[in-house]
């Protein structure tokens, strides 16, 4: 009699605490949904209330209430961005290595991390999943962040190879793949690779804009200028607008390197009205081509910005810009860019032509005679074998006659040499007036020498 009625109280007392117990996970369930509701609307500080309380409550760890409140806690955090949430989607991974949810906890962490531009935290959250784990909807997409991520930190080899593996996967990610690839092989100077990247993007809506400046510059770097030349217009129509003063620069350089002056003259025209950014360089070449164009005024005003260089790119645009004024008129301006080209540059050849030219138009200005014959008694002590060595003695002797220093005049017609009749009947002048100096000086000796000579 008393066992039974023992055995009926321990079941009313296990009927009791069995209710309870289904009434407290009622409760759990009940809290958990909200907050999944809560979350849904994208109120995560209201629905993180609720996940925090099932956490505290004394549900089994490993409970899949406990284990979906950890991942949502972290979610929730991150999206608030607290402090904790790193801490909070840690605990998650490493209290639930084999959870359903362990490989999407990092996909998510990565992907809030790449959006706001943290890529330490990309490379860390997606670096620890196994690129075999992830599925083949998504491994385009895997790649191309870890990637890029690799790329922002400077860890170039990383980002390079996964770029490539990512060029595999068809996909909204594959051009970016190629594109990257190719970009990342072009820095290392493996032009042919990066030309394979890139023409696979001739046309595309992303990238379409940017590829002619990499084709552009490959067929450039690489001497093929021919291609270069053949797709250049084509290739300047699709540049989109910042990268378009480039390829009009290439396309003009290549045409320069062909002595096509009138081409290169329109295209590097074209650089600088698109806006490019005109170096030394740029500018000397703008000119020279303007210059064969024989435009001669728009060559001195690209000439001119060269300003007190006293390499060889200098002494040729000094020695260009004085040709300009000499063709324009200009004899003053002229005469002070061929010293400038004079005295620079490695250039021998150039430097004796552009100081004879200096000599010349000394010879010609108003200047006071001693100048013009200072200039050209240097010419002839720098230049002594010179091919303008006559010449310039000529100019030595008419200099010398004009200041009737006749014995230097005489001296100088003779280093010019006396083979054309013009300078045998100069000689005999200067000889005259050379023995009447003497005659009026009653040098009757020395004065019957220089008449035997006239």
């Amino acid at each position: 009699m008393r066992t039974q009625f023992f055995l009926a109280v321990l079941l009313v007392l296990s009927f009791s605490a069995s209710a309870q117990q289904t009434t407290a996970e009622r409760g759990f369930e009940a809290t958990f949904n909200s907050s999944i509701g809560l979350f849904d609307d994208g109120l995560y500080a209201a629905a993180r209330v609720g996940f925090d309380e099932l956490l505290a409550s004394d549900l089994p760890t490993q409970s899949f209430l406990k284990e979906e409140s950890s991942y949502y806690r972290a979610l929730c955090a991150l999206y608030l961005m607290n402090e904790n949430s790193e801490y909070f989607l840690t605990y998650f991974s490493q209290t639930y290595p084999l959870s359903p949810r362990w490989q999407e906890a990092h996909i998510t962490a990565a992907n809030y991390y790449f959006n706001n531009r943290r890529y330490k935290k990309v490379v860390q959250w997606l670096g620890s999943i196994d690129a075999a784990d992830v599925p083949n909807s998504f491994r385009s997409e895997y790649y191309f962040k870890l990637a890029y991520s690799y790329l922002m930190v400077k860890d170039i080899e990383k980002a390079r190879n996964l770029f490539f593996q990512g060029t595999s996967y068809k996909g909204e990610y594959q051009n970016y793949h190629h594109y990257y690839y190719g970009h990342i092989v072009y820095e290392a100077e493996q032009y042919s690779t990066a030309l394979s990247q890139f023409k696979l993007l001739v046309g595309d809506g992303k990238f379409g804009g940017v590829v002619p400046y990499y084709l552009s510059q490959i067929y450039y770097k690489t001497g093929d200028i021919d291609q270069l030349l053949s797709v250049g217009e084509s290739l300047l129509e699709q540049a989109v607008p910042s990268r378009a003063a480039e390829v009009a620069k290439l396309i003009g350089e290549g045409y320069y390197q062909k002595s096509d002056w009138k081409e290169a003259a329109f295209y590097l025209e074209k650089h600088k009205e698109l806006g490019g950014k005109m170096s030394i360089q740029d500018n000397y070449k703008l000119g020279f081509v303007l210059y064969k164009t024989r435009r001669y005024e728009e060559a001195i005003k690209a000439l001119n910005k060269i300003h007190n260089r006293g390499d060889d790119l200098g002494q040729s645009a000094y020695y260009h810009l004085a040709d300009c004024y000499l063709k324009t008129g200009k004899k003053t301006e002229a005469q002070g860019a061929f010293f400038k080209a004079s005295q620079s540059g490695s250039d021998k050849r150039l430097r004796e032509d552009a100081y004879f030219n200096y000599a010349k138009l000394a010879y010609d200005s108003a200047t006071p005679f001693e100048q013009p014959l200072d200039i050209f008694k240097e010419f002839l002590k720098k230049y002594s074998n010179s091919k303008y060595r006559g010449e310039a003695n000529e100019y030595l002797a008419n200099l010398y006659l004009n200041s009737k220093d006749y014995e230097s005049a005489m001296k100088a017609i003779s280093a010019a040499g006396l083979e054309q009749p013009t300078m045998q009947g100069a000689y005999q002048k200067v000889a005259y007036f050379r023995g009447v100096q003497h005659f009026n000086a009653i040098q009757y000796t020395a004065a019957k020498r220089m008449f035997e000579r006239s």
